[in-house]
């Protein structure tokens, strides 16, 4: 950045910093909540999930912020309360919310002194964030402590390991964190009323299509730097799509691959090998993948509560690992076969589907280490720890 571009920044966060402390002043409504998701503008994440329970509750006036049109368009055209970011509207909402739920950042920080901020992130991680990161600064952390706290409460899926490591990403006491469990794995066990709408069209035409098909589902992790800036295209990842089409093809399924938002691909033209939209929210369809793939996403984690055979492709682990830094040893927290090369992979997904699943004993185990509730109400109990 420029020394002209510092002297921006500096007065732009002045002047947001100022704007912050004035907005400690401003009359809140406890009954008003705002809840938003991550950056790329999706309805989706536990954030979501809160919103739609909170329709439920006639004390309550529940909006979304949504950071795409798409997203604001879409959940106003079914009768839903919205507010496009950025907007005059969205801004005064925010300024009078008396509780925010986010899953990422702080939207409009600047207007949410003196309101509650419930950060329900998202997911647990294997790989280290927040304070245990290389690049999180003692500033920041200085910020985080004395001027501009980022959340109020912080809700974790387990009292043991979840906590233990929430605490240490955040710096948090056992005040600051409720075990409610995820109200984004609610749809793994119930149908959840517009969980169907994620700022996409035709989501609705993909469940269909899923539950009516054998999938396998692709996930791999987002390698921020790896290649590139955000919205970096995403390579292969060591994957032959004609040699998986045509395994696919002779086994009669569907290779999905879903990549992380802020990446960008063309997987190709194939009857077997399908990509997923990114914005597409996969909770809603999660429970109807036979096998899911995966390196080092937290959605494995979420998957254990659907108990079906998972798959690890971790074909960079030495480098992966030795730059990101993991919470746990992958092998001890990774209840599945293990394949670093395509043909590995394929005969991975074979021995699944033959009936050889060996990771049964181990899925629970690591399922009951990580989820105190494996209910399907994990949306309520967030509502009662904090609305109540």
């Amino acid at each position: 950045m420029s020394i002209v571009g510092k002297i921006y920044r500096g007065i732009e966060l002045l002047f947001r910093f100022s704007v912050y402390a004035l907005s400690h002043v401003s009359p809140r409504s406890d009954d008003l909540v705002v809840c938003t998701a991550d950056p790329s503008g999706r309805f989706a994440e536990n954030p979501k999930y809160v919103y739609l329970g909170l329709r439920e509750r006639e004390d309550i006036d529940a909006v979304w912020l949504a950071r795409a049109d798409s997203t604001a368009n879409q959940l106003s055209d079914h009768g839903l309360p919205v507010q496009r970011g950025g907007t005059l509207g969205a801004k005064w909402t925010l300024l009078r919310a008396g509780t925010v739920i986010i899953s990422h950042d702080i939207v409009g920080w600047e207007l949410l002194g003196g309101a509650t901020i419930v950060q329900t992130w998202h997911g647990n991680p294997l790989k280290q964030i927040g304070r245990d990161t290389d690049d999180f600064s003692p500033l920041r952390q200085w910020v985080q402590d004395y001027i501009l706290r980022d959340w109020d409460v912080v809700t974790v899926t387990g009292s043991g390991t979840p906590k233990q490591t929430f605490t240490s990403a955040f710096g948090l006491s056992d005040d600051d964190l409720a075990v409610t469990g995820s109200p984004r794995n609610d749809p793994l066990y119930h149908d959840v009323e517009y969980s169907e709408l994620d700022g996409l069209d035709e989501h609705a035409e993909w469940r269909t299509f899923i539950s009516n098909n054998r999938c396998i589902l692709y996930m791999p992790t987002w390698r921020r730097g790896t290649h590139g800036a955000d919205g970096a295209e995403f390579d292969a990842h060591g994957l032959d799509f004609d040699t998986v089409g045509s395994f696919c093809e002779e086994h009669d399924l569907i290779f999905l691959v879903k990549l992380h938002p802020s990446e960008s691909s063309d997987v190709g033209d194939y009857e077997h090998v399908l990509e997923l939209p990114t914005s597409t929210d996969i909770y809603d369809i999660l429970s109807e993948v036979e096998v899911l793939i995966t390196d080092y996403s937290s959605v494995y984690f979420d998957y254990l509560l659907v108990d079906s055979p998972i798959v690890f492709y971790p074909y960079d682990l030495d480098s992966f690992s030795s730059g990101k830094g993991f919470y746990f040893e992958y092998d001890e927290v990774t209840p599945g076969r293990k394949a670093f090369t395509q043909p590995e992979l394929l005969t991975a997904i074979d021995e699944i589907l033959s009936g050889n699943d060996t990771y049964v004993d181990e899925r629970a185990d690591l399922r009951n280490e990580f989820f105190d509730h494996q209910d399907g109400h994990s949306t309520q109990r967030l509502i009662d720890r904090v609305l109540s």
